[in-house]
Formats: structure tokens, sequence, C-alpha cells
């Protein structure tokens, strides 16, 4: 310890463990981006319909007189409308997503140039870490799908709440970026009792029959 060499070790010391506190840094930020985007990813709504007398378009106009204006509601747009509004607002997301999901790719390659000091995307010293958030990202667009198909069923299925129904029965497990989770129907944005309509069905008399238009299979289509 009396060599003259001491101090400048532990000058180089002092600054490797600050390059490395610098490269966790980097790394613990790129990881907190990451995060985000594959919350954001798991928390999309691809069925997103329109909220009562929002659709009040040149249509709307037109039928101010007529039986697709509610006191209530507003305009109460037909299926087609209905199904261009959710169409257009899921094609929105769905590109929202697909930018998010690109801007993935560049993120990890900066961690692995922090890391192993190279770009390829294909790192063996980053291996785990490539594998930790690919299982992210698929359980992301795994809720996400779930997401949508769970809001498209209470929309289209949904029922009054039985007597003596309890929270815990109208609870749904639903996979998302943290793992497992128990969540509430109304998290996906619909209450468990819908109050107001989708989209207008008109009935008219034909005797003997009464017919109803948009049809049951067109609905269903």
């Amino acid at each position: 310890w009396n060599s003259l060499g001491v101090l400048d070790y532990i000058e180089r010391c002092n600054k490797a463990i600050g390059q490395f506190q610098q490269i966790v840094h980097q790394v613990n930020k790129a990881a907190t981006t990451l995060g985000g985007i594959v919350n954001a990813i798991s928390r999309s709504r691809l069925i997103s319909p329109p909220k009562p007398g929002q659709l009040t378009g040149a249509k709307a106009a037109k039928d101010k007189a007529g039986p697709a204006v509610d006191s209530q509601f507003g305009h109460i747009p037909d299926i087609q409308e209905f199904f261009d509004y959710v169409q257009r607002k899921r094609r929105d997301t769905a590109k929202t997503l697909v930018q998010r999901y690109h801007s993935i790719g560049p993120i990890l390659l900066k961690v692995e140039e922090l890391v192993a000091g190279t770009s390829t995307g294909k790192s063996p010293l980053l291996e785990a870490y490539y594998k930790h958030w690919e299982q992210r990202i698929f359980q992301a667009l795994s809720s996400m799908i779930l997401g949508g198909m769970t809001k498209l069923q209470l929309l289209l299925a949904v029922r009054p709440p039985k007597p003596g129904t309890t929270a815990v029965d109208q609870q749904i497990t639903v996979l998302t970026g943290d793992g497992v989770n128990v969540v509430q129907r109304g998290d996906y944005g619909e209450e468990v009792r819908r109050s107001s309509p989708l989209f207008r069905i008109t009935a008219s008399l034909a005797c003997p029959d009464i017919i109803i238009s948009p049809s049951l299979p067109e609905v269903q289509k």
C-alpha cells in the first residue's frame, strides 16, 4: 500500500464505477420506456363504441324529426353508422399501437449497444433480456385482444345483474402485461347494466308479419 500507483488505481476504479452507474441508469431508463409502451398496448381499447348522442353528423340532422332522435340519448345511430364508427376507432387504435411497437426495436438495440457494444439485435449476452420483453409484449397483446373481445361481449350480450349478484360475480380474469389479474367488468368501460341503446332497430308492419330491420343475421355479421 506504499506503492505510488495506489492513487492511480483508486482513480481508475472510481471512473469505472461511474461509467457502470451511467450504463445502469440508461438501461433502467430504457426499461421504463419499454414498460410504458407495453402497458399502453395492454390497456388499449380495440372496441370503443360511441357515447350516447356522440354521432351527430349529416344523417343525424336529416333524421332530427324522425325516430333516430331520442329525447334522452340524442341521435341514435343505425347499425352501419355504429359499425363504421367502431371500425374507424379500431383502425386508429391499431395504427397507434403499430407505431409504438416499432419503437421497441431501436430501444432494445440501444440497450445492446450499451451492454454488449454491438447493435445486431442478436447478442447472446442479452438473450434473457430479449426473452423477458418478448413475453411481456405477448402478454400485453393477449390482454388487449381479450379485453376487446370482453368489451364486445358486454356490449352485445349484457344482462342486468341477477338478484343477489355479488362483486365477485361481476369479475373476470384477464391476462395483462403484468400477469393474470382479476378485474371488474366495468374496467373495460362498460357497466354491467347498459342504460343506452347501441344502434337503431326499425320495426314495420307488413301484414301479417312484423319486419325488423336490420335482421338478427345482419347484426350478427
